[in-house]
């Protein structure tokens, strides 16, 4: 009788797991990479006259080059930043970002631009998505924004290490300059004789990585829950993320402040990457995005300030072509972050509305045209 009644306990509470398990798929189940944006601001990665010109990583990447190649690979352009880039705040049907706007502008003079961005990209993924299209694109200019609160993050996610699974364009990143200061920063590596690195998705494929994929994989196919597993512990882990900060009093405003041998470890990084850009032949334009100021962020004023003099600098250096955007946009045309699991609000630092990504592409289109292009 008592093992009747436990099983009977076991199976209740393993129906009532599974029953909340379905709940939160089919209502909190988030993508984390789109966490950032929040309710009130859409991910538009939309295409320009069908052409799809702005790619989030290597996944989508061959639709960017499919229709570069059908559009008989003209001159181009390539634009690498970060959720800025795609974001609108307040979307209404029909609104534009600004890669979409200056490639109209562009297709006008002849030019073809191509973006690549991913939410919080930092300097080594840059590096990455940069010496992996490059090569694809031959472009004749790249523009790079650096965003000063990215400075302090380091790991390649998988959206962009997924380049290096292609043997053509991982030889071009491990040729790079910058593949000293970025090869540690990709996971699934391990040290081999002579220095040498395996790189994830390259090592020795064994009978048991075979079976668990295959086995993940027709669990995937066969059964929802399953295949939901990636956004439901990304979605815990927010949700965690975000309730610890509540407690501790931690919103999109709290000052961080940037530990300074990351700082110079950045910016040695952000040099190499110049010159990556440079020995292909291609120009470089640096620019500071847009930062909100009609209310305190939460960037240290003095390291903020002292990076924008160092980027200045650094530009000038290597005769890269440089533009400080960072009070076009105003306070009104900016965000608020409404997070999709408790619906807290949070001023936003990063998207604003398409007057801002108008704004922000005619500067931009102002800066080519000076520049010839």
């Amino acid at each position: 009788m008592t093992r009747f009644r436990d099983g009977l306990v076991l199976i209740a509470g393993a129906l009532a797991a599974y029953a909340l398990l379905m709940i939160a798929q089919s209502r909190f189940a988030i993508k984390t990479d789109e966490l950032a944006f929040g309710t009130e601001t859409a991910n538009v990665l939309g295409t320009v006259d069908g052409l799809i010109a702005h790619c989030i990583g290597a996944k989508d990447s061959p639709d960017c080059e499919n229709a570069y190649s059908e559009s008989g690979k003209p001159p181009s352009i390539l634009w690498v930043g970060n959720s800025q880039l795609p974001a609108i705040n307040r979307f209404e049907i029909g609104q534009e970002n600004a890669p979409q706007i200056l490639f109209r502008q562009l297709q006008g003079r002849n030019r073809y631009l191509i973006t690549y961005s991913q939410p919080n990209a930092n300097l080594s993924e840059h590096a990455v998505v940069i010496n992996s299209v490059m090569p694809i694109y031959q472009p004749d200019l790249v523009i790079l924004p650096v965003v000063f609160d990215d400075i302090r993050e380091q790991g390649v996610r998988e959206i962009v290490q997924d380049f290096t699974k292609r043997a053509d364009l991982l030889s071009h990143v491990k040729a790079s300059k910058s593949w000293p200061f970025i090869k540690n920063n990709l996971s699934g590596q391990t040290g081999a004789p002579g220095g040498g690195t395996a790189i994830l998705g390259l090592e020795k494929d064994t009978l048991q990585k075979k079976t668990e994929r295959a086995f993940t994989g027709f669990l995937g196919m066969h059964w929802s829950l399953w295949a939901a597993r990636p956004k439901l512990r990304g979605t815990l882990s927010s949700a965690k993320h975000i309730l610890r900060n509540k407690i501790l009093g931690i919103h999109s405003y709290t000052k961080r402040r940037v530990n300074p041998q990351i700082y110079k470890e950045r910016m040695a990084l952000l040099e190499q990457i110049i010159m990556d850009i440079q020995v292909s032949g291609a120009q470089i334009l640096l620019y500071i995005p847009p930062y909100r100021d009609d209310i305190d962020g939460p960037y240290v004023a003095t390291e903020y300030d002292r990076f924008k003099s160092d980027f200045r600098a650094l530009a000038a250096k290597t005769d890269s072509e440089f533009l400080d955007m960072e009070r076009i946009v105003p306070g009104v045309q900016w965000a608020t972050v409404t997070d999709t699991i408790f619906g807290f609000k949070e001023p936003d630092f990063m998207h604003f509305t398409e007057q801002g990504h108008i704004a922000m592409a005619q500067a931009l289109d102002a800066k080519l045209k000076d520049m010839g292009y």
